[in-house]
């Protein structure tokens, strides 16, 4: 029996979004199997179909999880702003598509984020601050709808408030859990550490409310629903259920090998836990973090470098962009191996 494949290439989300239809309400769904010249091939136990599931459908529905081999939050102002300024200028149409995130089931009770954390963790953002505006302005019916969609699920045994997205790191989870639920203007400085994805989750959510509240001044009231409906009803994203999460990390690399913010560090992490039995993965990563950590205060690819050169040492000369191949073992060097 044939095993089914997903084939995933450089170009496939241009490809989707342009093959991505939504008309007059209808989703179609639509089953994937690109064969151009330039590909990687995944296997797959079945075939892997993307549904176009609005946002507030999306996040009241699951809970999630970015998982350790996941790259870390990245998104500066830059990135924050194009998001910010695209979805406010969508504001008056009937459907916009935010771009595609891939899931896997899990044995507990969340699903793993394989892509598109960037934007799930910024339009958490977006909805925490359109919460805390809700709030503010006196729409505690809409702050309320807000929280329960977006930011906090409930276990119905024991009646437990669940934050619908989880971070794998533990600083950064507190970090975000306390933008989530706590109405400062910016967390303290003293709570975050400069050059940290902690940092970063803070200025993009100052970032975000700063505009907000921009928008909100000419009719907060009229504004404030418009934007809940808006990310609730109107917002789609592209989202595929991973069948297998056992190949959630070879998935992760396929996809986000020619991203340009993906790092050599991203993908040595994801080799590493990849090769980790499962039961010893939330320790491996923590080492990881642990050894990475001294390193950042130098450069964000200075821990890169520290094991390129341990590599020469014990292997000889290796290319920067060879040090990946090597250490996972994709390609030898004069007979060297890692």
């Amino acid at each position: 029996m044939q095993i089914p494949t997903l084939v995933l290439t450089n170009f496939y989300c241009d490809i989707f979004a342009k093959k991505f239809l939504i008309q007059h309400g209808d989703i179609q769904l639509i089953s994937f199997s690109f064969q151009p010249t330039d590909h990687k091939v995944i296997p797959v136990s079945t075939p892997l179909n993307a549904s176009a599931t609005p946002a507030g459908a999306l996040m009241s529905s699951s809970m999630f999880e970015v998982p350790p081999y996941q790259r870390e939050y990245a998104w500066q102002e830059d990135e924050v702003s194009e998001f910010w300024s695209d979805l406010r200028d969508a504001l008056q149409l009937e459907t916009y598509f935010l771009g595609l995130v891939i899931l896997t089931d899990e044995d507990g009770p969340r699903r793993h984020v394989v892509d598109g954390q960037q934007r799930l963790l910024t339009l958490t953002l977006l909805a925490a601050a359109l919460y805390h505006e809700a709030i503010h302005h006196g729409r505690s019916a809409l702050a309320d709808r807000l929280k329960s969609d977006f930011l906090f699920s409930i276990d119905y045994k024991t009646d437990e408030i669940l934050p619908r997205v989880k971070l794998t790191d533990t600083e950064d989870n507190e970090t975000l859990q306390k933008i989530l639920t706590s109405d400062q203007e910016r967390l303290q400085k003293n709570l975050i550490q400069d050059i940290s994805v902690s940092q970063r989750l803070d200025e993009s959510f100052v970032f975000i409310r700063k505009k907000l509240r921009e928008d909100l001044a000419r009719d907060p009231f009229l504004r404030l629903g418009l934007w809940t409906e808006f990310i609730t009803n109107r917002l789609y994203f592209a989202v595929f259920i991973h069948p297998d999460a056992a190949t959630a990390y070879r998935v992760f690399e396929v996809i986000n090998t020619r991203g340009r913010e993906l790092t050599t560090a991203d993908l040595l992490k994801n080799y590493v836990l990849s090769q980790t039995a499962p039961e010893q993965r939330e320790f491996r990563y923590h080492e990881w973090q642990r050894i990475a950590k001294p390193f950042s205060q130098y450069g964000s690819n200075t821990f890169v470098q520290f094991i390129r050169h341990v590599v020469t040492v014990q292997a000889g000369h290796i290319l920067p962009k060879d040090l990946y191949a090597f250490l996972a073992q994709r390609a030898q060097h004069a007979d060297r191996v890692p």
